[in-house]
């Protein structure tokens, strides 16, 4: 076989994968031998129910086979069956049986489907078949015949929620179950004699020794008939359940991942959007028995996994081209019979050709347990994301077998003596098991001693101190009800020192992590488990809580209120589900049961339309090509992430009262695109002030800090704090003082104001609620001074633990995560409170930021539709947002929590969004939108929905309405359009989308990174390794920093050292060697400092070799002023993963900067541009005002600047041309930038935007125009130079260097007549 090395890479990855996904060898089988336990326990607990030690039952099936993961959601199989109907094969076999036991032979005929039989009643007394004869059990078939009826009594003995086929559907502690009672006979069916003897197998699979072992195991006859058959009511399906289990076992590793991988396969691509399951796992199994069966055990390894699965999938799709599934022990049956038919049929068919044609590409489309996610990162050398997959695979079984010890423990309390001693030595159970069992009866059996001996007013001595005994052996069962038993008996003997000492005792044990009833494991009790620590028994003993059941028997040993509970009923009431009834005549301390899956099929039987699924998928391509594929969206956060990491360094330089910076919202979150103009949300924590939940935790601060206390009462809306202010010395709350920012409340309490922290931050143009807002490079950033505590708060501890996850979104290690971020204060109060300037919004947006980076695909895309749909059709006309993008980011969160994981597919995007916006609706109806952490606030008061109310409800119908049909009308990114055109096979029509979606980060990159050099040119070395080595800055981005310091260093010590008539030689080493480290900042200011050295020094052999340097290497892709990269390169960016340090080394220019004490070190035209202001002329805008005092000059005009200055100076005048013409270039682009810079919009905000980004081009524009005049003076060409000094003045008439030029040049020009004029 020619399996290529790409093949088998791909297969080994796979298999790691795979192993750290709960699918290794070794959970594997400790999830086998469990249920191997639970089967015995379930044996005694049948006969101790029914009364009868004839019944048994068995677990098949995924769970049983381990051969299913946590996210399948697959429930667990079970037979049972008793031994009071015989089935014969053949009547040579008949006995006389006992008055209890009926008797019945296996018939068929022509019109019996294979794998099929009827059961004909045999007579009791002799070995002869009854014609003729029918009951309520007893049918007669088409040939007069005593036949069983399949719908018997005997297969219904509990009532069901509801009935799959044979099975009997239970939702047992958030699992389901199906159990199928049924009939067994001994012998080997005769229909199956074939694959016990006369079936060739070359590669002797499965063994003789195999085949031998299966003729002795029993087969079922389940209670179904052929779908297609007139008399499937008289039918029994044989089965060989114990034999496939058998098979299964003996999967070798591979075999057993390929196995669970179909199963994926099949649940993600082929069964996603059906209502009836085509394939089925059964379907799976089969086609693994064969293709093991035909091929060289040699071919089943870890590196040709892929090639195996393709095996097998070729193998599926010859049986639905063929429509023909042969049931594997008896190949005359097709599975597909009445199944897999018509449209079906090729769909199914479709859908594997396609899974075929892409080479495993599909692998990374599988959203189980992140397989598809962590093959993708692992074949990137990326670590995986592992959520405890291990510890989860092995959750249901253990939840299972804890439910069975419960159920036990219930039997056992309704138990008499004579009954228990009976079963407690029977069933062959293991030692371990058997002592856990023994406890648990002697510690039942001690309550019922003691229930007799007090039964009487005088006890009897001799039975209390056999019932004490019996409770002491049980004592140790488990963590705590044998335990509380004993206590119990102490009480009931006023026996008050040893009830106390036992109960501080078990007080003890429940303070470390247990496992209750109806609860999954913790993390640390499956962790040792997983590690193979902890067997069954040891596991019940010191980790688990069972509940403390008490019967009828015990109803004198028990608290008197617990005698209630047991006669709860009074005989006349309505029954209940019989799976109900054992809890009625019990009492239970403690009864609580988690239904996980109680909505499922909910979700299974939605009616989605078919066209639905087309749309979706045709939707996502065009939202994929949109510049909203998991490559950019993945991208865009970590390069927030780095920026956000990068800023926080330079937070602390300009102003030491901030500790952290954030960035929140749409652009931190990758949830915007070009198109929805969505500003930056950052975030600033001040550390002037601590805030406190609890006095408890009150510590000494220092002079500079304020401590404030948390609080609330009743007329503090949920959501809102107050804080109130502790004493500096002591863990006192102040009261009745006040100053600028303490103010008095209602209640007389000293709490803080919350514009104290709008009054410490710098002079801003607007406010938006909390938020400051400013405009950099044309982008509007919203900024918020907060505060931050590292504690979860009381009023969101619900979120936490008692919130029912009915499918595990979040997960506890999410949670976990989520609770240490802790919480912000934002200053702003509730808009209907009395108190409003008072109060402080509690703000879960690092909690809010984590959930998002969970969505997956589908998800992400969902929530981006909803904020489309809500500006385009809901806050179109509307001058104050109606709904706001976190509404829906809420709406998205309520969902997503309840919905199960499998319903976010691609194919069901539009569904998803329809979802939301019904959620939404529901909202909008009641006028009530619960906060996600705080449900308890209403998000919707104080909006004034009252008035709109009506409108949008009627939008959000009018849409519902629709079928889909509103996504064409959506115009941001021309999604609608496009969609259109994908619908019609024709191409869409892209302009630029990666450009357009990350050209937010770019331009706020290019930003900071102005800020930075700014600030890093005047800064202080080691001052700022401190602050790199405290903010743990990455290594990459450190170096950067520290390049850019090292650059402006190298200037201060060159103007010193230039200061004077004799430079200083060592200063100048120095220098030098620091600006040759500054050289490797980004792609040109280092280097350019580095020319303007060896131009001070007159050195100009180097300095043309470093500027032709740099002219070689620059490419001005985009810098301070707004220039973007092309859509090649943003491309390219996210193709090859590249990082930000990356990025700012091989691909950014930065502008140069000089500051005032860079004086003597830069060439004599900047000094007059640092000095540009006389001190006289008017402020201009804050927004640009730092630009004032420090020269900014673009990397390309000051290289072609320093060229002219080099060939200048050495003569060199066709260069000199060369490099003018270059200077004039630029001009005239910077030019053309001013004149298209005002925008055609109507919205205000951006207008001023794009003005304020005129503003500061304009002012380098009138550098780019006074460093021309200086050469064009050079040159002696001062007419010239005169023209563009006067344009540079009626461009920008103050705060302007060029008046100080044409000072200069009147002066030459007066002093050269003068000279003229005495010659």
């Amino acid at each position: 076989m020619n399996i290529d090395e790409y093949c088998e890479d791909i297969s080994v990855r796979l298999t790691e994968v795979l192993d750290a996904s709960g699918l290794g060898a070794d959970i594997r089988w400790k999830r086998i031998n469990t249920w191997l336990q639970i089967e015995e326990l379930d044996k005694i607990l049948v006969a101790l129910m029914l009364d009868n030690t004839n019944s048994k039952s068995f677990y098949f099936g995924s769970q049983a086979e381990a051969t299913t993961t946590n996210e399948l959601l697959s429930d667990i199989d079970k037979v049972a069956y008793e031994n009071t109907v015989v089935v014969l094969q053949d009547l040579q076999l008949w006995v006389f049986s006992p008055d209890n036991t009926t008797t019945f032979l296996m018939v068929t005929d022509e019109g019996t489907p294979p794998r099929y039989v009827k059961l004909q009643l045999v007579q009791r007394d002799a070995p002869i078949l009854v014609n003729n004869y029918q009951e309520k059990t007893i049918r007669l078939d088409n040939r007069s015949r005593s036949v069983l009826c399949n719908a018997t009594k005997i297969t219904r003995r509990l009532t069901a929620h509801e009935y799959h086929g044979p099975a009997n559907t239970y939702y047992t502690i958030g699992i389901q179950m199906d159990t199928v009672c049924s009939l067994h006979t001994n012998c080997w069916p005769d229909q199956a004699f074939r694959w016990m003897s006369s079936r060739n197998r070359m590669y002797n699979w499965p063994s003789r020794r195999t085949i031998d072992a299966v003729q002795t195991t029993e087969a079922l006859l389940m209670p179904v008939g052929h779908k297609l058959s007139p008399e499937l009511h008289l039918e029994w399906r044989l089965s060989f359940s114990f034999v496939e289990k058998l098979l299964t076992w003996q999967f070798n590793s591979t075999q057993y991942k390929c196995y669970v991988m179909l199963k994926f396969i099949k649940n993600t691509f082929i069964n996603v959007d059906l209502r009836e399951k085509i394939l089925t796992s059964y379907h799976c199994k089969k086609c693994m028995f064969y293709l093991i069966e035909n091929t060289p055990a040699v071919l089943w390894r870890p590196s040709h996994l892929m090639f195996c699965i393709d095996m097998c999938l070729r193998l599926l799709l010859s049986w639905v081209e063929g429509n023909n599934c042969p049931n594997y022990f008896i190949p005359e049956e097709n599975m597909f019979l009445g199944r897999c038919v018509g449209l079906v049929q090729q769909n199914v068919s479709t859908i594997l050709h396609d899974l075929l044609w892409q080479k495993r590409k599909y692998i990374t489309m599988i959203s189980y347990e992140s397989i598809g996610g962590n093959f993708a990162r692992v074949c990137q050398s990326l670590p995986m994301e592992l959520d405890h997959v291990n510890e989860k695979t092995l959750q249901i079984s253990f939840i299972y077998l804890l439910h069975l010890l419960e159920l036990l423990c219930i039997v056992v309390a309704n138990l008499k003596f004579c009954k228990l001693n009976v079963f407690k030595s029977s069933h062959g159970l293991r030692q371990e098991v058997r002592n856990m069992i023994l406890q648990l009866l002697c510690s039942s059996l001690g309550n019922h001693l003691a229930s007799q001996s007090l039964e009487v007013e005088i006890p009897n001595q001799e039975k209390l101190g056999m019932e004490y005994e019996f409770l002491l052996l049980g004592s140790s069962s488990d963590v705590a009800s044998g335990n509380l038993k004993l206590a119990a008996f102490y009480l009931a003997q006023s026996n008050i020192n040893a009830l106390e000492e036992l109960l501080n005792h078990v007080e003890a044990n429940l303070t470390h992590r247990v496992w209750e009833y109806g609860e999954s494991a913790p993390d640390e009790i499956s962790s040792m488990i997983l590690r193979g620590n902890l067997s069954v028994a040891k596991l019940i003993q010191h980790y688990v809580a069972l509940m403390v059941f008490y019967g009828p028997l015990d109803i004198y040993s028990v608290p008197k209120v617990l005698i209630f509970a047991m006669f709860r009923s009074t005989g006349s009431e309505s029954g209940l589900d019989r799976l109900a009834i054992h809890w009625i005549p019990t009492a239970a301390v403690r009864a609580r049961v988690v239904n996980k899956l109680q909505n499922r099929k909910i979700f299974v039987t939605m009616n989605i339309p078919e066209y639905y699924k087309d749309l979706s998928i045709r939707l996502t391509e065009v939202l994929d090509a949109s510049g909203l594929g998991d490559d950019i969206r993945w991208w865009r956060i970590n390069t927030w992430f780095q920026i956000e990491e990068f800023e926080k360094l330079f937070a602390r330089i300009k102003n030491e009262t901030i500790s952290k910076v954030c960035y929140f919202g749409s652009q931190a979150e990758a949830t915007t695109t070009g198109g929805l103009f969505s500003d930056i949300d950052k975030l600033l924590v001040l550390n002037s002030k601590k805030v406190l939940q609890n006095l408890q935790f009150w510590e000494l601060s220092p002079s500079t800090e304020e401590t404030f206390l948390m609080v609330a009462d009743d007329s503090t809306p949920p959501g809102y704090v107050k804080l109130q202010l502790v004493q500096r010395d002591a863990p006192i709350l102040v009261n009745n003082y006040q100053n600028e920012t303490i103010l008095t409340d209602s209640k007389r309490r000293s709490v803080l104001c919350n514009n104290t922290l709008v009054i410490e931050m710098p002079q801003i143009e607007e406010y938006h609620g909390p938020a400051s807002s400013a405009c950099y490079n044309g982008v509007t950033m919203d900024m918020v001074a907060a505060l931050q505590a590292y504690y979860w708060p009381d009023k969101a501890s619900k979120w936490l633990s008692s919130r029912g996850r009915r499918y595990n979104w979040p997960t506890r290690q999410i949670i976990n995560a989520i609770q240490q971020t802790g919480v912000f204060f934002v200053p702003v109060g509730h808009k209907l409170s009395s108190e409003q300037h008072l109060e402080w919004r509690l703000s879960f947006s690092y909690g809010e930021k984590l959930l998002m980076m969970k969505f997956n695909s589908t998800q992400y895309k969902c929530y981006v539709m909803l904020k489309y749909i809500k500006k385009m059709f809901i806050n179109m006309n509307s001058r104050e947002e109606l709904l706001t993008s976190y509404h829906c980011k809420t709406c998205m969160f309520y969902v997503i929590e309840n919905t199960p994981a499998y319903l976010w597919q691609p194919n069901n995007l539009l569904f998803c969004v329809e979802l939301c916006l019904r959620q939404l609706l529901s909202w909008v109806e009641c006028n009530h939108c619960p906060n996600y952490f705080i449900p308890e606030e209403n998000m919707f008061l104080g909006r004034n929905l009252g008035a709109v109310q009506g409108k949008i409800t009627s939008i959000l119908h009018e849409l519902l309405g629709q079928n889909g049909r509103y996504i064409t009308r959506i115009s941001y990114e021309n999604i609608g359009e496009n969609v259109v055109r994908v619908c019609q096979s024709r191409p869409m029509e892209l302009v630029n989308p990666n450009a357009k979606t990350l050209e937010t980060t770019f331009l706020h990159l290019a930003t900071i990174l102005a800020f930075a050099s700014y600030v890093l040119a005047a800064s202080n070395t080691v001052r700022l390794n401190a602050l790199i080595l405290s903010h743990g800055l990455r290594h990459e981005m450190g170096n950067i920093v520290r390049s850019l310091c090292f650059s402006g260093l190298g200037s201060h010590l060159t103007s010193q050292s230039l200061e004077y008539d004799i430079p200083n030689q060592k200063y100048l080493t120095m220098a030098h060697e620091l600006l040759l480290l500054g050289c490797t900042s980004d792609k040109a200011s280092g280097n350019l400092k580095l020319a303007a050295f060896y131009l001070a020094l007159n050195n100009l052999d180097i300095m043309e070799d470093v500027l032709n340097h740099v002219a070689a290497k620059l490419t001005y892709i985009f810098g301070a002023d707004g220039m973007l990269p092309n859509e090649d390169t943003f491309s390219k960016f996210v193709r090859e993963d590249v990082s930000l340090a990356q990025i700012v080394q091989h691909y950014l220019s930065l502008s140069v900067y000089y500051v005032p004490s860079d004086i003597h070190s830069m060439p004599k035209v900047l000094i007059l541009e640092i000095f540009r202001s006389t001190g006289s002329e008017p402020r201009v805008d804050t927004l640009v005002e730092h630009w004032i005092p420090i020269d900014v000059i673009v990397p390309e005009l000051y290289l072609y600047f320093l060229q002219y200055q080099c060939y200048y100076l050495q003569g060199r005048v066709a260069l000199t041309l060369i490099a003018l013409s270059n200077i004039i270039w630029i001009a005239q682009v910077e030019l053309q930038v001013l004149h298209t810079c005002v925008a055609n919009t109507a919205d205000v905000s951006w207008r001023r935007n794009i003005l304020l980004r005129r503003l500061i081009s304009l002012v380098r524009f009138t550098t780019t125009l006074n460093l021309l005049a200086y050469c064009l003076k050079q040159g002696v060409r001062p007419m010239d130079a005169f023209k563009v000094l006067c344009k540079s003045m009626k461009m920008k008439n103050h705060h302007n260097a060029a008046k100080w030029q044409i000072a200069t040049l009147i002066n030459s020009t007066v002093r050269v007549s003068n000279i003229r004029r005495r010659q």
